[in-house]
């Protein structure tokens, strides 16, 4: 397989990647430029489920009712947000003055719906099965397929393809693709953390007692507000990590090996799949039809209790 230079120019031998402070800061640069956009495109969806869950709490059944027609409707949204949203880092970095449309965007976006949908099936189904193999493999897959979103969306890489154009451009470097991403959730756990602290402060001002309406509220409010910043932040990163990748990869790139695990994995995550809820159901009955057998008032099992002759019309009582 031949490796994509539709963005950067390819390197025969891999050079340095960009380091994960100098990422973070490209990535902050880019977003404090253009934050009114950015935020837009992956918050739209993300507030009509916080609001549906907002509504969920104040009980009245039409509320409830529009809550969920609201969480739907955002879970929706939020597929195509996602190649919307690097698309439009793409053509900020690359296009310079270049005027971003919400519309036009998420407009891309939907472009990809399915293609997306199939791709995230795909990916659950291989996670799954190597997952569900041995732990290793399976953390190495996940690394190894980080970039599969960003190669669907501007490589136009559908299926298993996307997540072998992800592999071709993290062989090599596996190790220091995942010490940026643990960076990364480093960053994700400090943010939580200060959410976490100013949440308490406010509750502790405002007198707000636990597990009330007002905490449920306050919860959700805090959590978009940061989901609103971080969504963007971290999609830069990655963006600005998969940029580095190209720039730097390694040519020529044997991929069928890889290709073929893939696909086994795929096979084993759909028979897990599948398989699971049928063992999940049989389980159920088991049990269901264990505790009809030790119920002490069950006529089959009781000699105390009396039963009833349907066809003699005679009513038997033990002696």
């Amino acid at each position: 397989m031949e490796p994509n230079t539709s963005v950067n120019s390819v390197s025969s031998i891999p050079g340095q990647l960009e380091g994960p402070v100098n990422l973070f800061k490209s990535a902050w640069a880019l977003f404090k430029a253009n934050w009114k956009i950015l935020i837009s495109i992956i918050v739209a969806p993300m507030a009509l489920m916080y609001i549906g869950q907002i509504f969920l709490v104040t009980g009245n059944l039409i509320m409830i009712i529009f809550a969920f027609i609201l969480i739907i409707a955002g879970a929706i949204f939020s597929i195509p947000s996602q190649p919307a949203i690097i698309n439009a880092i793409h053509r900020l970095s690359t296009e310079p003055g270049v005027k971003i449309d919400f519309k036009e965007q998420y407009k891309f976006g939907f472009e990809l719906f399915w293609s997306l949908i199939l791709l995230m099936i795909i990916t659950f189904c291989v996670s799954l099965g190597s997952l569900f193999l041995l732990a290793i493999p399976g953390i190495i897959v996940v690394v190894y397929t980080r970039m599969y979103l960003i190669s669907l969306t501007l490589d136009g890489k559908k299926g298993v393809e996307a997540l072998v154009e992800s592999y071709s451009l993290i062989k090599g470097r596996w190790w220091r693709v995942l010490g940026r991403l643990l960076f990364l959730i480093l960053v994700y756990l400090v943010g939580a953390i200060v959410v976490f602290g100013i949440a308490f402060v406010v509750k502790s001002l405002l007198s707000i007692a636990s597990d009330s309406t007002g905490e449920a509220v306050l919860s959700i409010i805090l959590t978009l507000a940061y989901s609103a910043v971080l969504g963007p932040l971290v999609t830069v990163y990655i963006y600005r990590l998969y940029v580095s990748l190209k720039a730097t990869r390694l040519s020529n790139v044997n991929t069928a090996g890889f290709k073929k695990w893939l696909i086994a994995f795929l096979i084993v995550g759909i028979v897990i799949f599948i398989l699971i809820p049928l063992i999940s159901l049989g389980v159920i009955i088991a049990l269901s039809k264990a505790r009809v057998a030790e119920n002490p008032f069950n006529r089959a099992n009781n000699p105390y209790v009396s039963s009833y002759d349907v066809e003699s019309n005679i009513l038997t009582t033990p002696k």
